[in-house]
Parts: structure tokens; C-alpha cells; sequence
């Protein structure tokens, strides 16, 4: 369990500083802007599949017998507070299939947007991967804009 969340831990720490050497780069062609902008994507997406395993170990350990009693509890809040990250981390999963606007063979009928100062009318872009600040975003199976927030508040546990 606490691999998975130090796995989050880091790749957060590690997507702000991408981001930050991404944001200070001068040249928009040069090979640091490049890689800074490509390292900012895979640390997202790292912490993204991190939160996905601590959710999944979270409800498996729920079902076992001498779990602790408040685990259930714990998973649920967890989930509540961060309900996007299965759907982020399946489209992330399955980026051929978004590239072609589908999921498992059929087409995804894009929602509007209307969030992050987006607003389309009918249906709306499909985003395969895209960041609104410390946002992480990409169009979810269903065809709903979905975002995890690439930041320690994501981490921290509220009681």
C-alpha cells in the first residue's frame, strides 16, 4: 500500500518540477521544451495509475477478515474525494481507442463541456490528454471530459 502512495507522492513532486522547467523554457522548438513537456505527461500519468492501484489494493484489503474496521470507510472517502481516476486511468489505457473515438469497438458520443472556461454546444472535443492547470484531463469512455488533480491536496487524506 505505501509503495502505491509513494509512487503518487513522487510522481507528483516530479510533475511539478516538469512542469515548472516546461513553463520557464524561452525556446517553444528546443529539445528541453520538448522533453519538459513530455516528462509533465508521463509523471501525470504515473501518479494517475499509482492512485488507481491504492484504490484497488484499498478495496481489496476491505474484504478481507482481519482488515481494519474503518478501511471500507477510508476506500469510499477516497474515491468521493478523487471519483475521476478509473475512468482517467482506462482512457489513458486505452489511448488507440480514443484516438479513434471509441470504446471496446463502439463509438463514444462526446458531452458537451462545460468546465475549465470550456464551454461547447452538443457534442464537444475529444481530449486525449490535456492539462488545465494542475489538472489532468482526457475524454473518459463515456464521453465525459474526466480530470484528476495532479497535486499533493489529491494525496492528503481528510478527516
Amino acid at each position: 500500500m505505501g509503495n502505491y502512495f509513494s509512487d503518487a507522492r513522487l510522481a507528483q513532486v516530479l510533475f511539478e518540477e516538469a512542469d515548472a522547467r516546461f513553463r520557464s523554457a524561452n525556446d517553444a522548438f528546443s529539445q528541453a521544451f520538448r522533453r519538459a513537456r513530455r516528462e509533465v505527461f508521463m509523471y501525470a500519468r504515473e501518479f494517475v495509475f499509482a492512485l488507481d492501484s491504492f484504490v484497488k489494493e484499498l478495496e481489496r484489503m476491505t474484504g478481507e477478515e482481519d482488515a481494519p474496521s474503518d478501511i471500507g470507510k477510508e476506500a469510499e472517502n477516497f474515491k468521493t474525494r478523487v471519483p475521476e481516476v478509473v475512468n482517467l486511468r482506462d482512457s489513458l489505457h486505452h489511448q488507440e481507442d480514443r484516438l479513434r473515438g471509441e470504446k471496446k469497438g463502439k463509438k463514444i458520443k462526446i458531452q458537451p463541456i462545460n468546465k475549465f472556461n470550456l464551454k461547447t454546444e452538443g457534442g464537444g472535443p475529444l481530449v486525449l490528454s490535456s492539462f488545465f492547470g494542475s489538472k489532468f484531463a482526457v475524454t473518459a469512455g463515456n464521453g465525459r471530459l474526466v480530470h484528476v488533480d495532479i497535486s499533493i491536496a489529491t494525496l492528503q487524506i481528510e478527516h
